[in-house]
């Protein structure tokens, strides 16, 4: 009885196990990046689309951009609510003390003189003070009793949950925590600091030309801000400092108020102007006794002046708003998804129809011509000892990966021949070093293709 002996299938080769790694690896890891690039452009999008307090329309109540204020400070105008427009913390201060019982609107507190602004002594009695988005750098340098709680993603319109608003407006963005009156989950915050009392609005839409007809954010604005018949519109869109060359004049009592004729005009582009020390007609902002004491004779308070470097530094990057910086982050996450994209060897590689027959000799003489163009004689080599290594396997019904005893014992050739054909790192210099290599492993083909599998164990025998 004769019995066939089945021919065990060769095992995949090391570089197409670690091509099926690296493709299972990928199948993995592009999804999730792509997911992380979606996540990373919608965060920066929707920072885009936030407004800029550095933006000169920022809430300037005679700007008509979406993101000013024109037709709220129209609507109060039409209450008969008179909206004088100030650019500075010295001129709000001044202006507040001029005008007894006003209300004080803050519109980007970031860019204000924090120290100035917020002590309740530079507050008359019946001061009422809002601050738009003041955020916890803002709220640590003042005795306030608030803080930051949290943000949200957008503004929502809950319902007021307290007693000083009736209407929905969205305000629930950036919300507080405090002791005293809360309203809106956090969004409004009321409290008394000395003589005034201080409103802090987590979200800029209620006062936006574009957002000021959704929910009730018109009645809401209307409300907040018409307490009182006069608002001072403190519009500011870069850093202030207090002045120390003409600084407020010193007392411990507030100056009586100035005739209606030297105080700012109530059009919405007019600004107050600075009152000069000494001048009988000015308004002087009251301060305690011994808060004047500076450096120099004349009470000047002494200002930190920043270092050129450091001054140089920061404005070099404020030349650019942050959409531009944004902008440059988008563009650059857009070319690095077109190289992944367009990227070479990204999978295992698909076999196509060529568009034309080629005789395969040309095509060997091409791939020969390309490999000895580059010098690549080691790479060659390697590829024809591969090319021999599984010809001679599969000649010899032995496995892919069989050492060179094992060939020897089912060739009946010597194991050197192997040895030296096989493991033997040689150093290619010239052409001829790849042709004495080739030819070598050519007579060993040659030797071990005319020995029949069987010839070695009917010798044995």
């Amino acid at each position: 009885m004769t019995t066939t002996a089945t021919r065990p299938s060769p095992a995949p080769s090391p570089s197409t196990a670690k091509r099926k790694r690296n493709w299972r690896w990928l199948r993995l890891a592009v999804p999730v990046a792509v997911v992380i690039a979606v996540f990373i452009a919608t965060a920066i999008v929707h920072t885009l689309q936030q407004a800029d307090p550095g933006d000169k329309n920022y809430l300037d109540p005679g700007s008509p951009a979406a993101i000013g204020s024109s037709r709220l400070a129209d609507a109060l105008r039409g209450q008969g609510i008179t909206v004088t427009r100030v650019t500075t913390t010295y001129q709000a201060s001044s202006t507040l003390w001029a005008r007894k019982d006003a209300t004080l609107f803050v519109t980007a507190p970031a860019y204000t003189d924090v120290e100035h602004l917020t002590e309740s002594k530079w507050f008359p009695p019946g001061s009422h003070i809002v601050l738009v988005r003041a955020d916890d750098s803002f709220l640590q340098q003042t005795d306030w009793p608030a803080s930051t709680a949290g943000e949200r993603w957008t503004a929502s319109a809950p319902a007021p949950g307290c007693d000083l608003f009736e209407a929905r407006a969205a305000v629930h963005k950036r919300y507080y925590k405090t002791s005293a009156k809360n309203c809106y989950q956090g969004g409004v915050v009321e409290f008394g600091v000395g003589p005034a009392t201080v409103d802090l609005v987590g979200a800029a839409d209620p006062f936006r030309n574009d957002r000021l007809d959704e929910h009730d954010n018109r009645a809401f604005a209307l409300s907040l801000l018409g307490r009182n018949r006069q608002v001072i519109w403190l519009d500011r869109h870069d850093q202030d400092k207090w002045p120390t060359s003409d600084g407020p004049v010193v007392t411990d009592r507030p100056a009586p108020d100035r005739p209606d004729d030297s105080t700012a005009d109530d059009s919405p582009e007019a600004t107050t102007e600075t009152p000069e020390q000494g001048d009988g007609g000015g308004t002087a902002v009251p301060q305690t006794p011994g808060d004047s004491g500076g450096s120099g004779q004349d009470g000047q308070q002494p200002t930190h002046q920043p270092d050129g470097e450091a001054q140089q530094a920061r404005h070099e990057a404020d030349t650019f708003p942050p959409q531009v910086w944004g902008v440059v982050l988008l563009v650059l996450l857009a070319l690095a998804a077109f190289a992944a994209a367009s990227a070479r060897r990204l999978g295992t590689p698909v076999a196509e129809r060529l568009p034309s027959r080629v005789p395969a000799n040309e095509t060997m003489l091409g791939h020969a011509r390309l490999y000895h163009r580059g010098g690549s004689r080691g790479p060659s080599l390697r590829i024809l000892k591969q090319t021999a290594r599984r010809r001679i396997t599969e000649h010899l019904g032995l496995h892919a990966a069989a050492t060179d005893e094992a060939l020897a014992d089912a060739s009946g050739l010597p194991v050197e021949r192997f040895t030296e054909v096989f493991s033997a790192n040689r150093r290619l210099r010239r052409d001829s070093d790849l042709v004495a290599a080739t030819r070598q492993l050519q007579d060993l083909m040659r030797d071990v293709l005319n020995t029949s599998p069987g010839d070695n164990e009917g010798d044995n025998q």
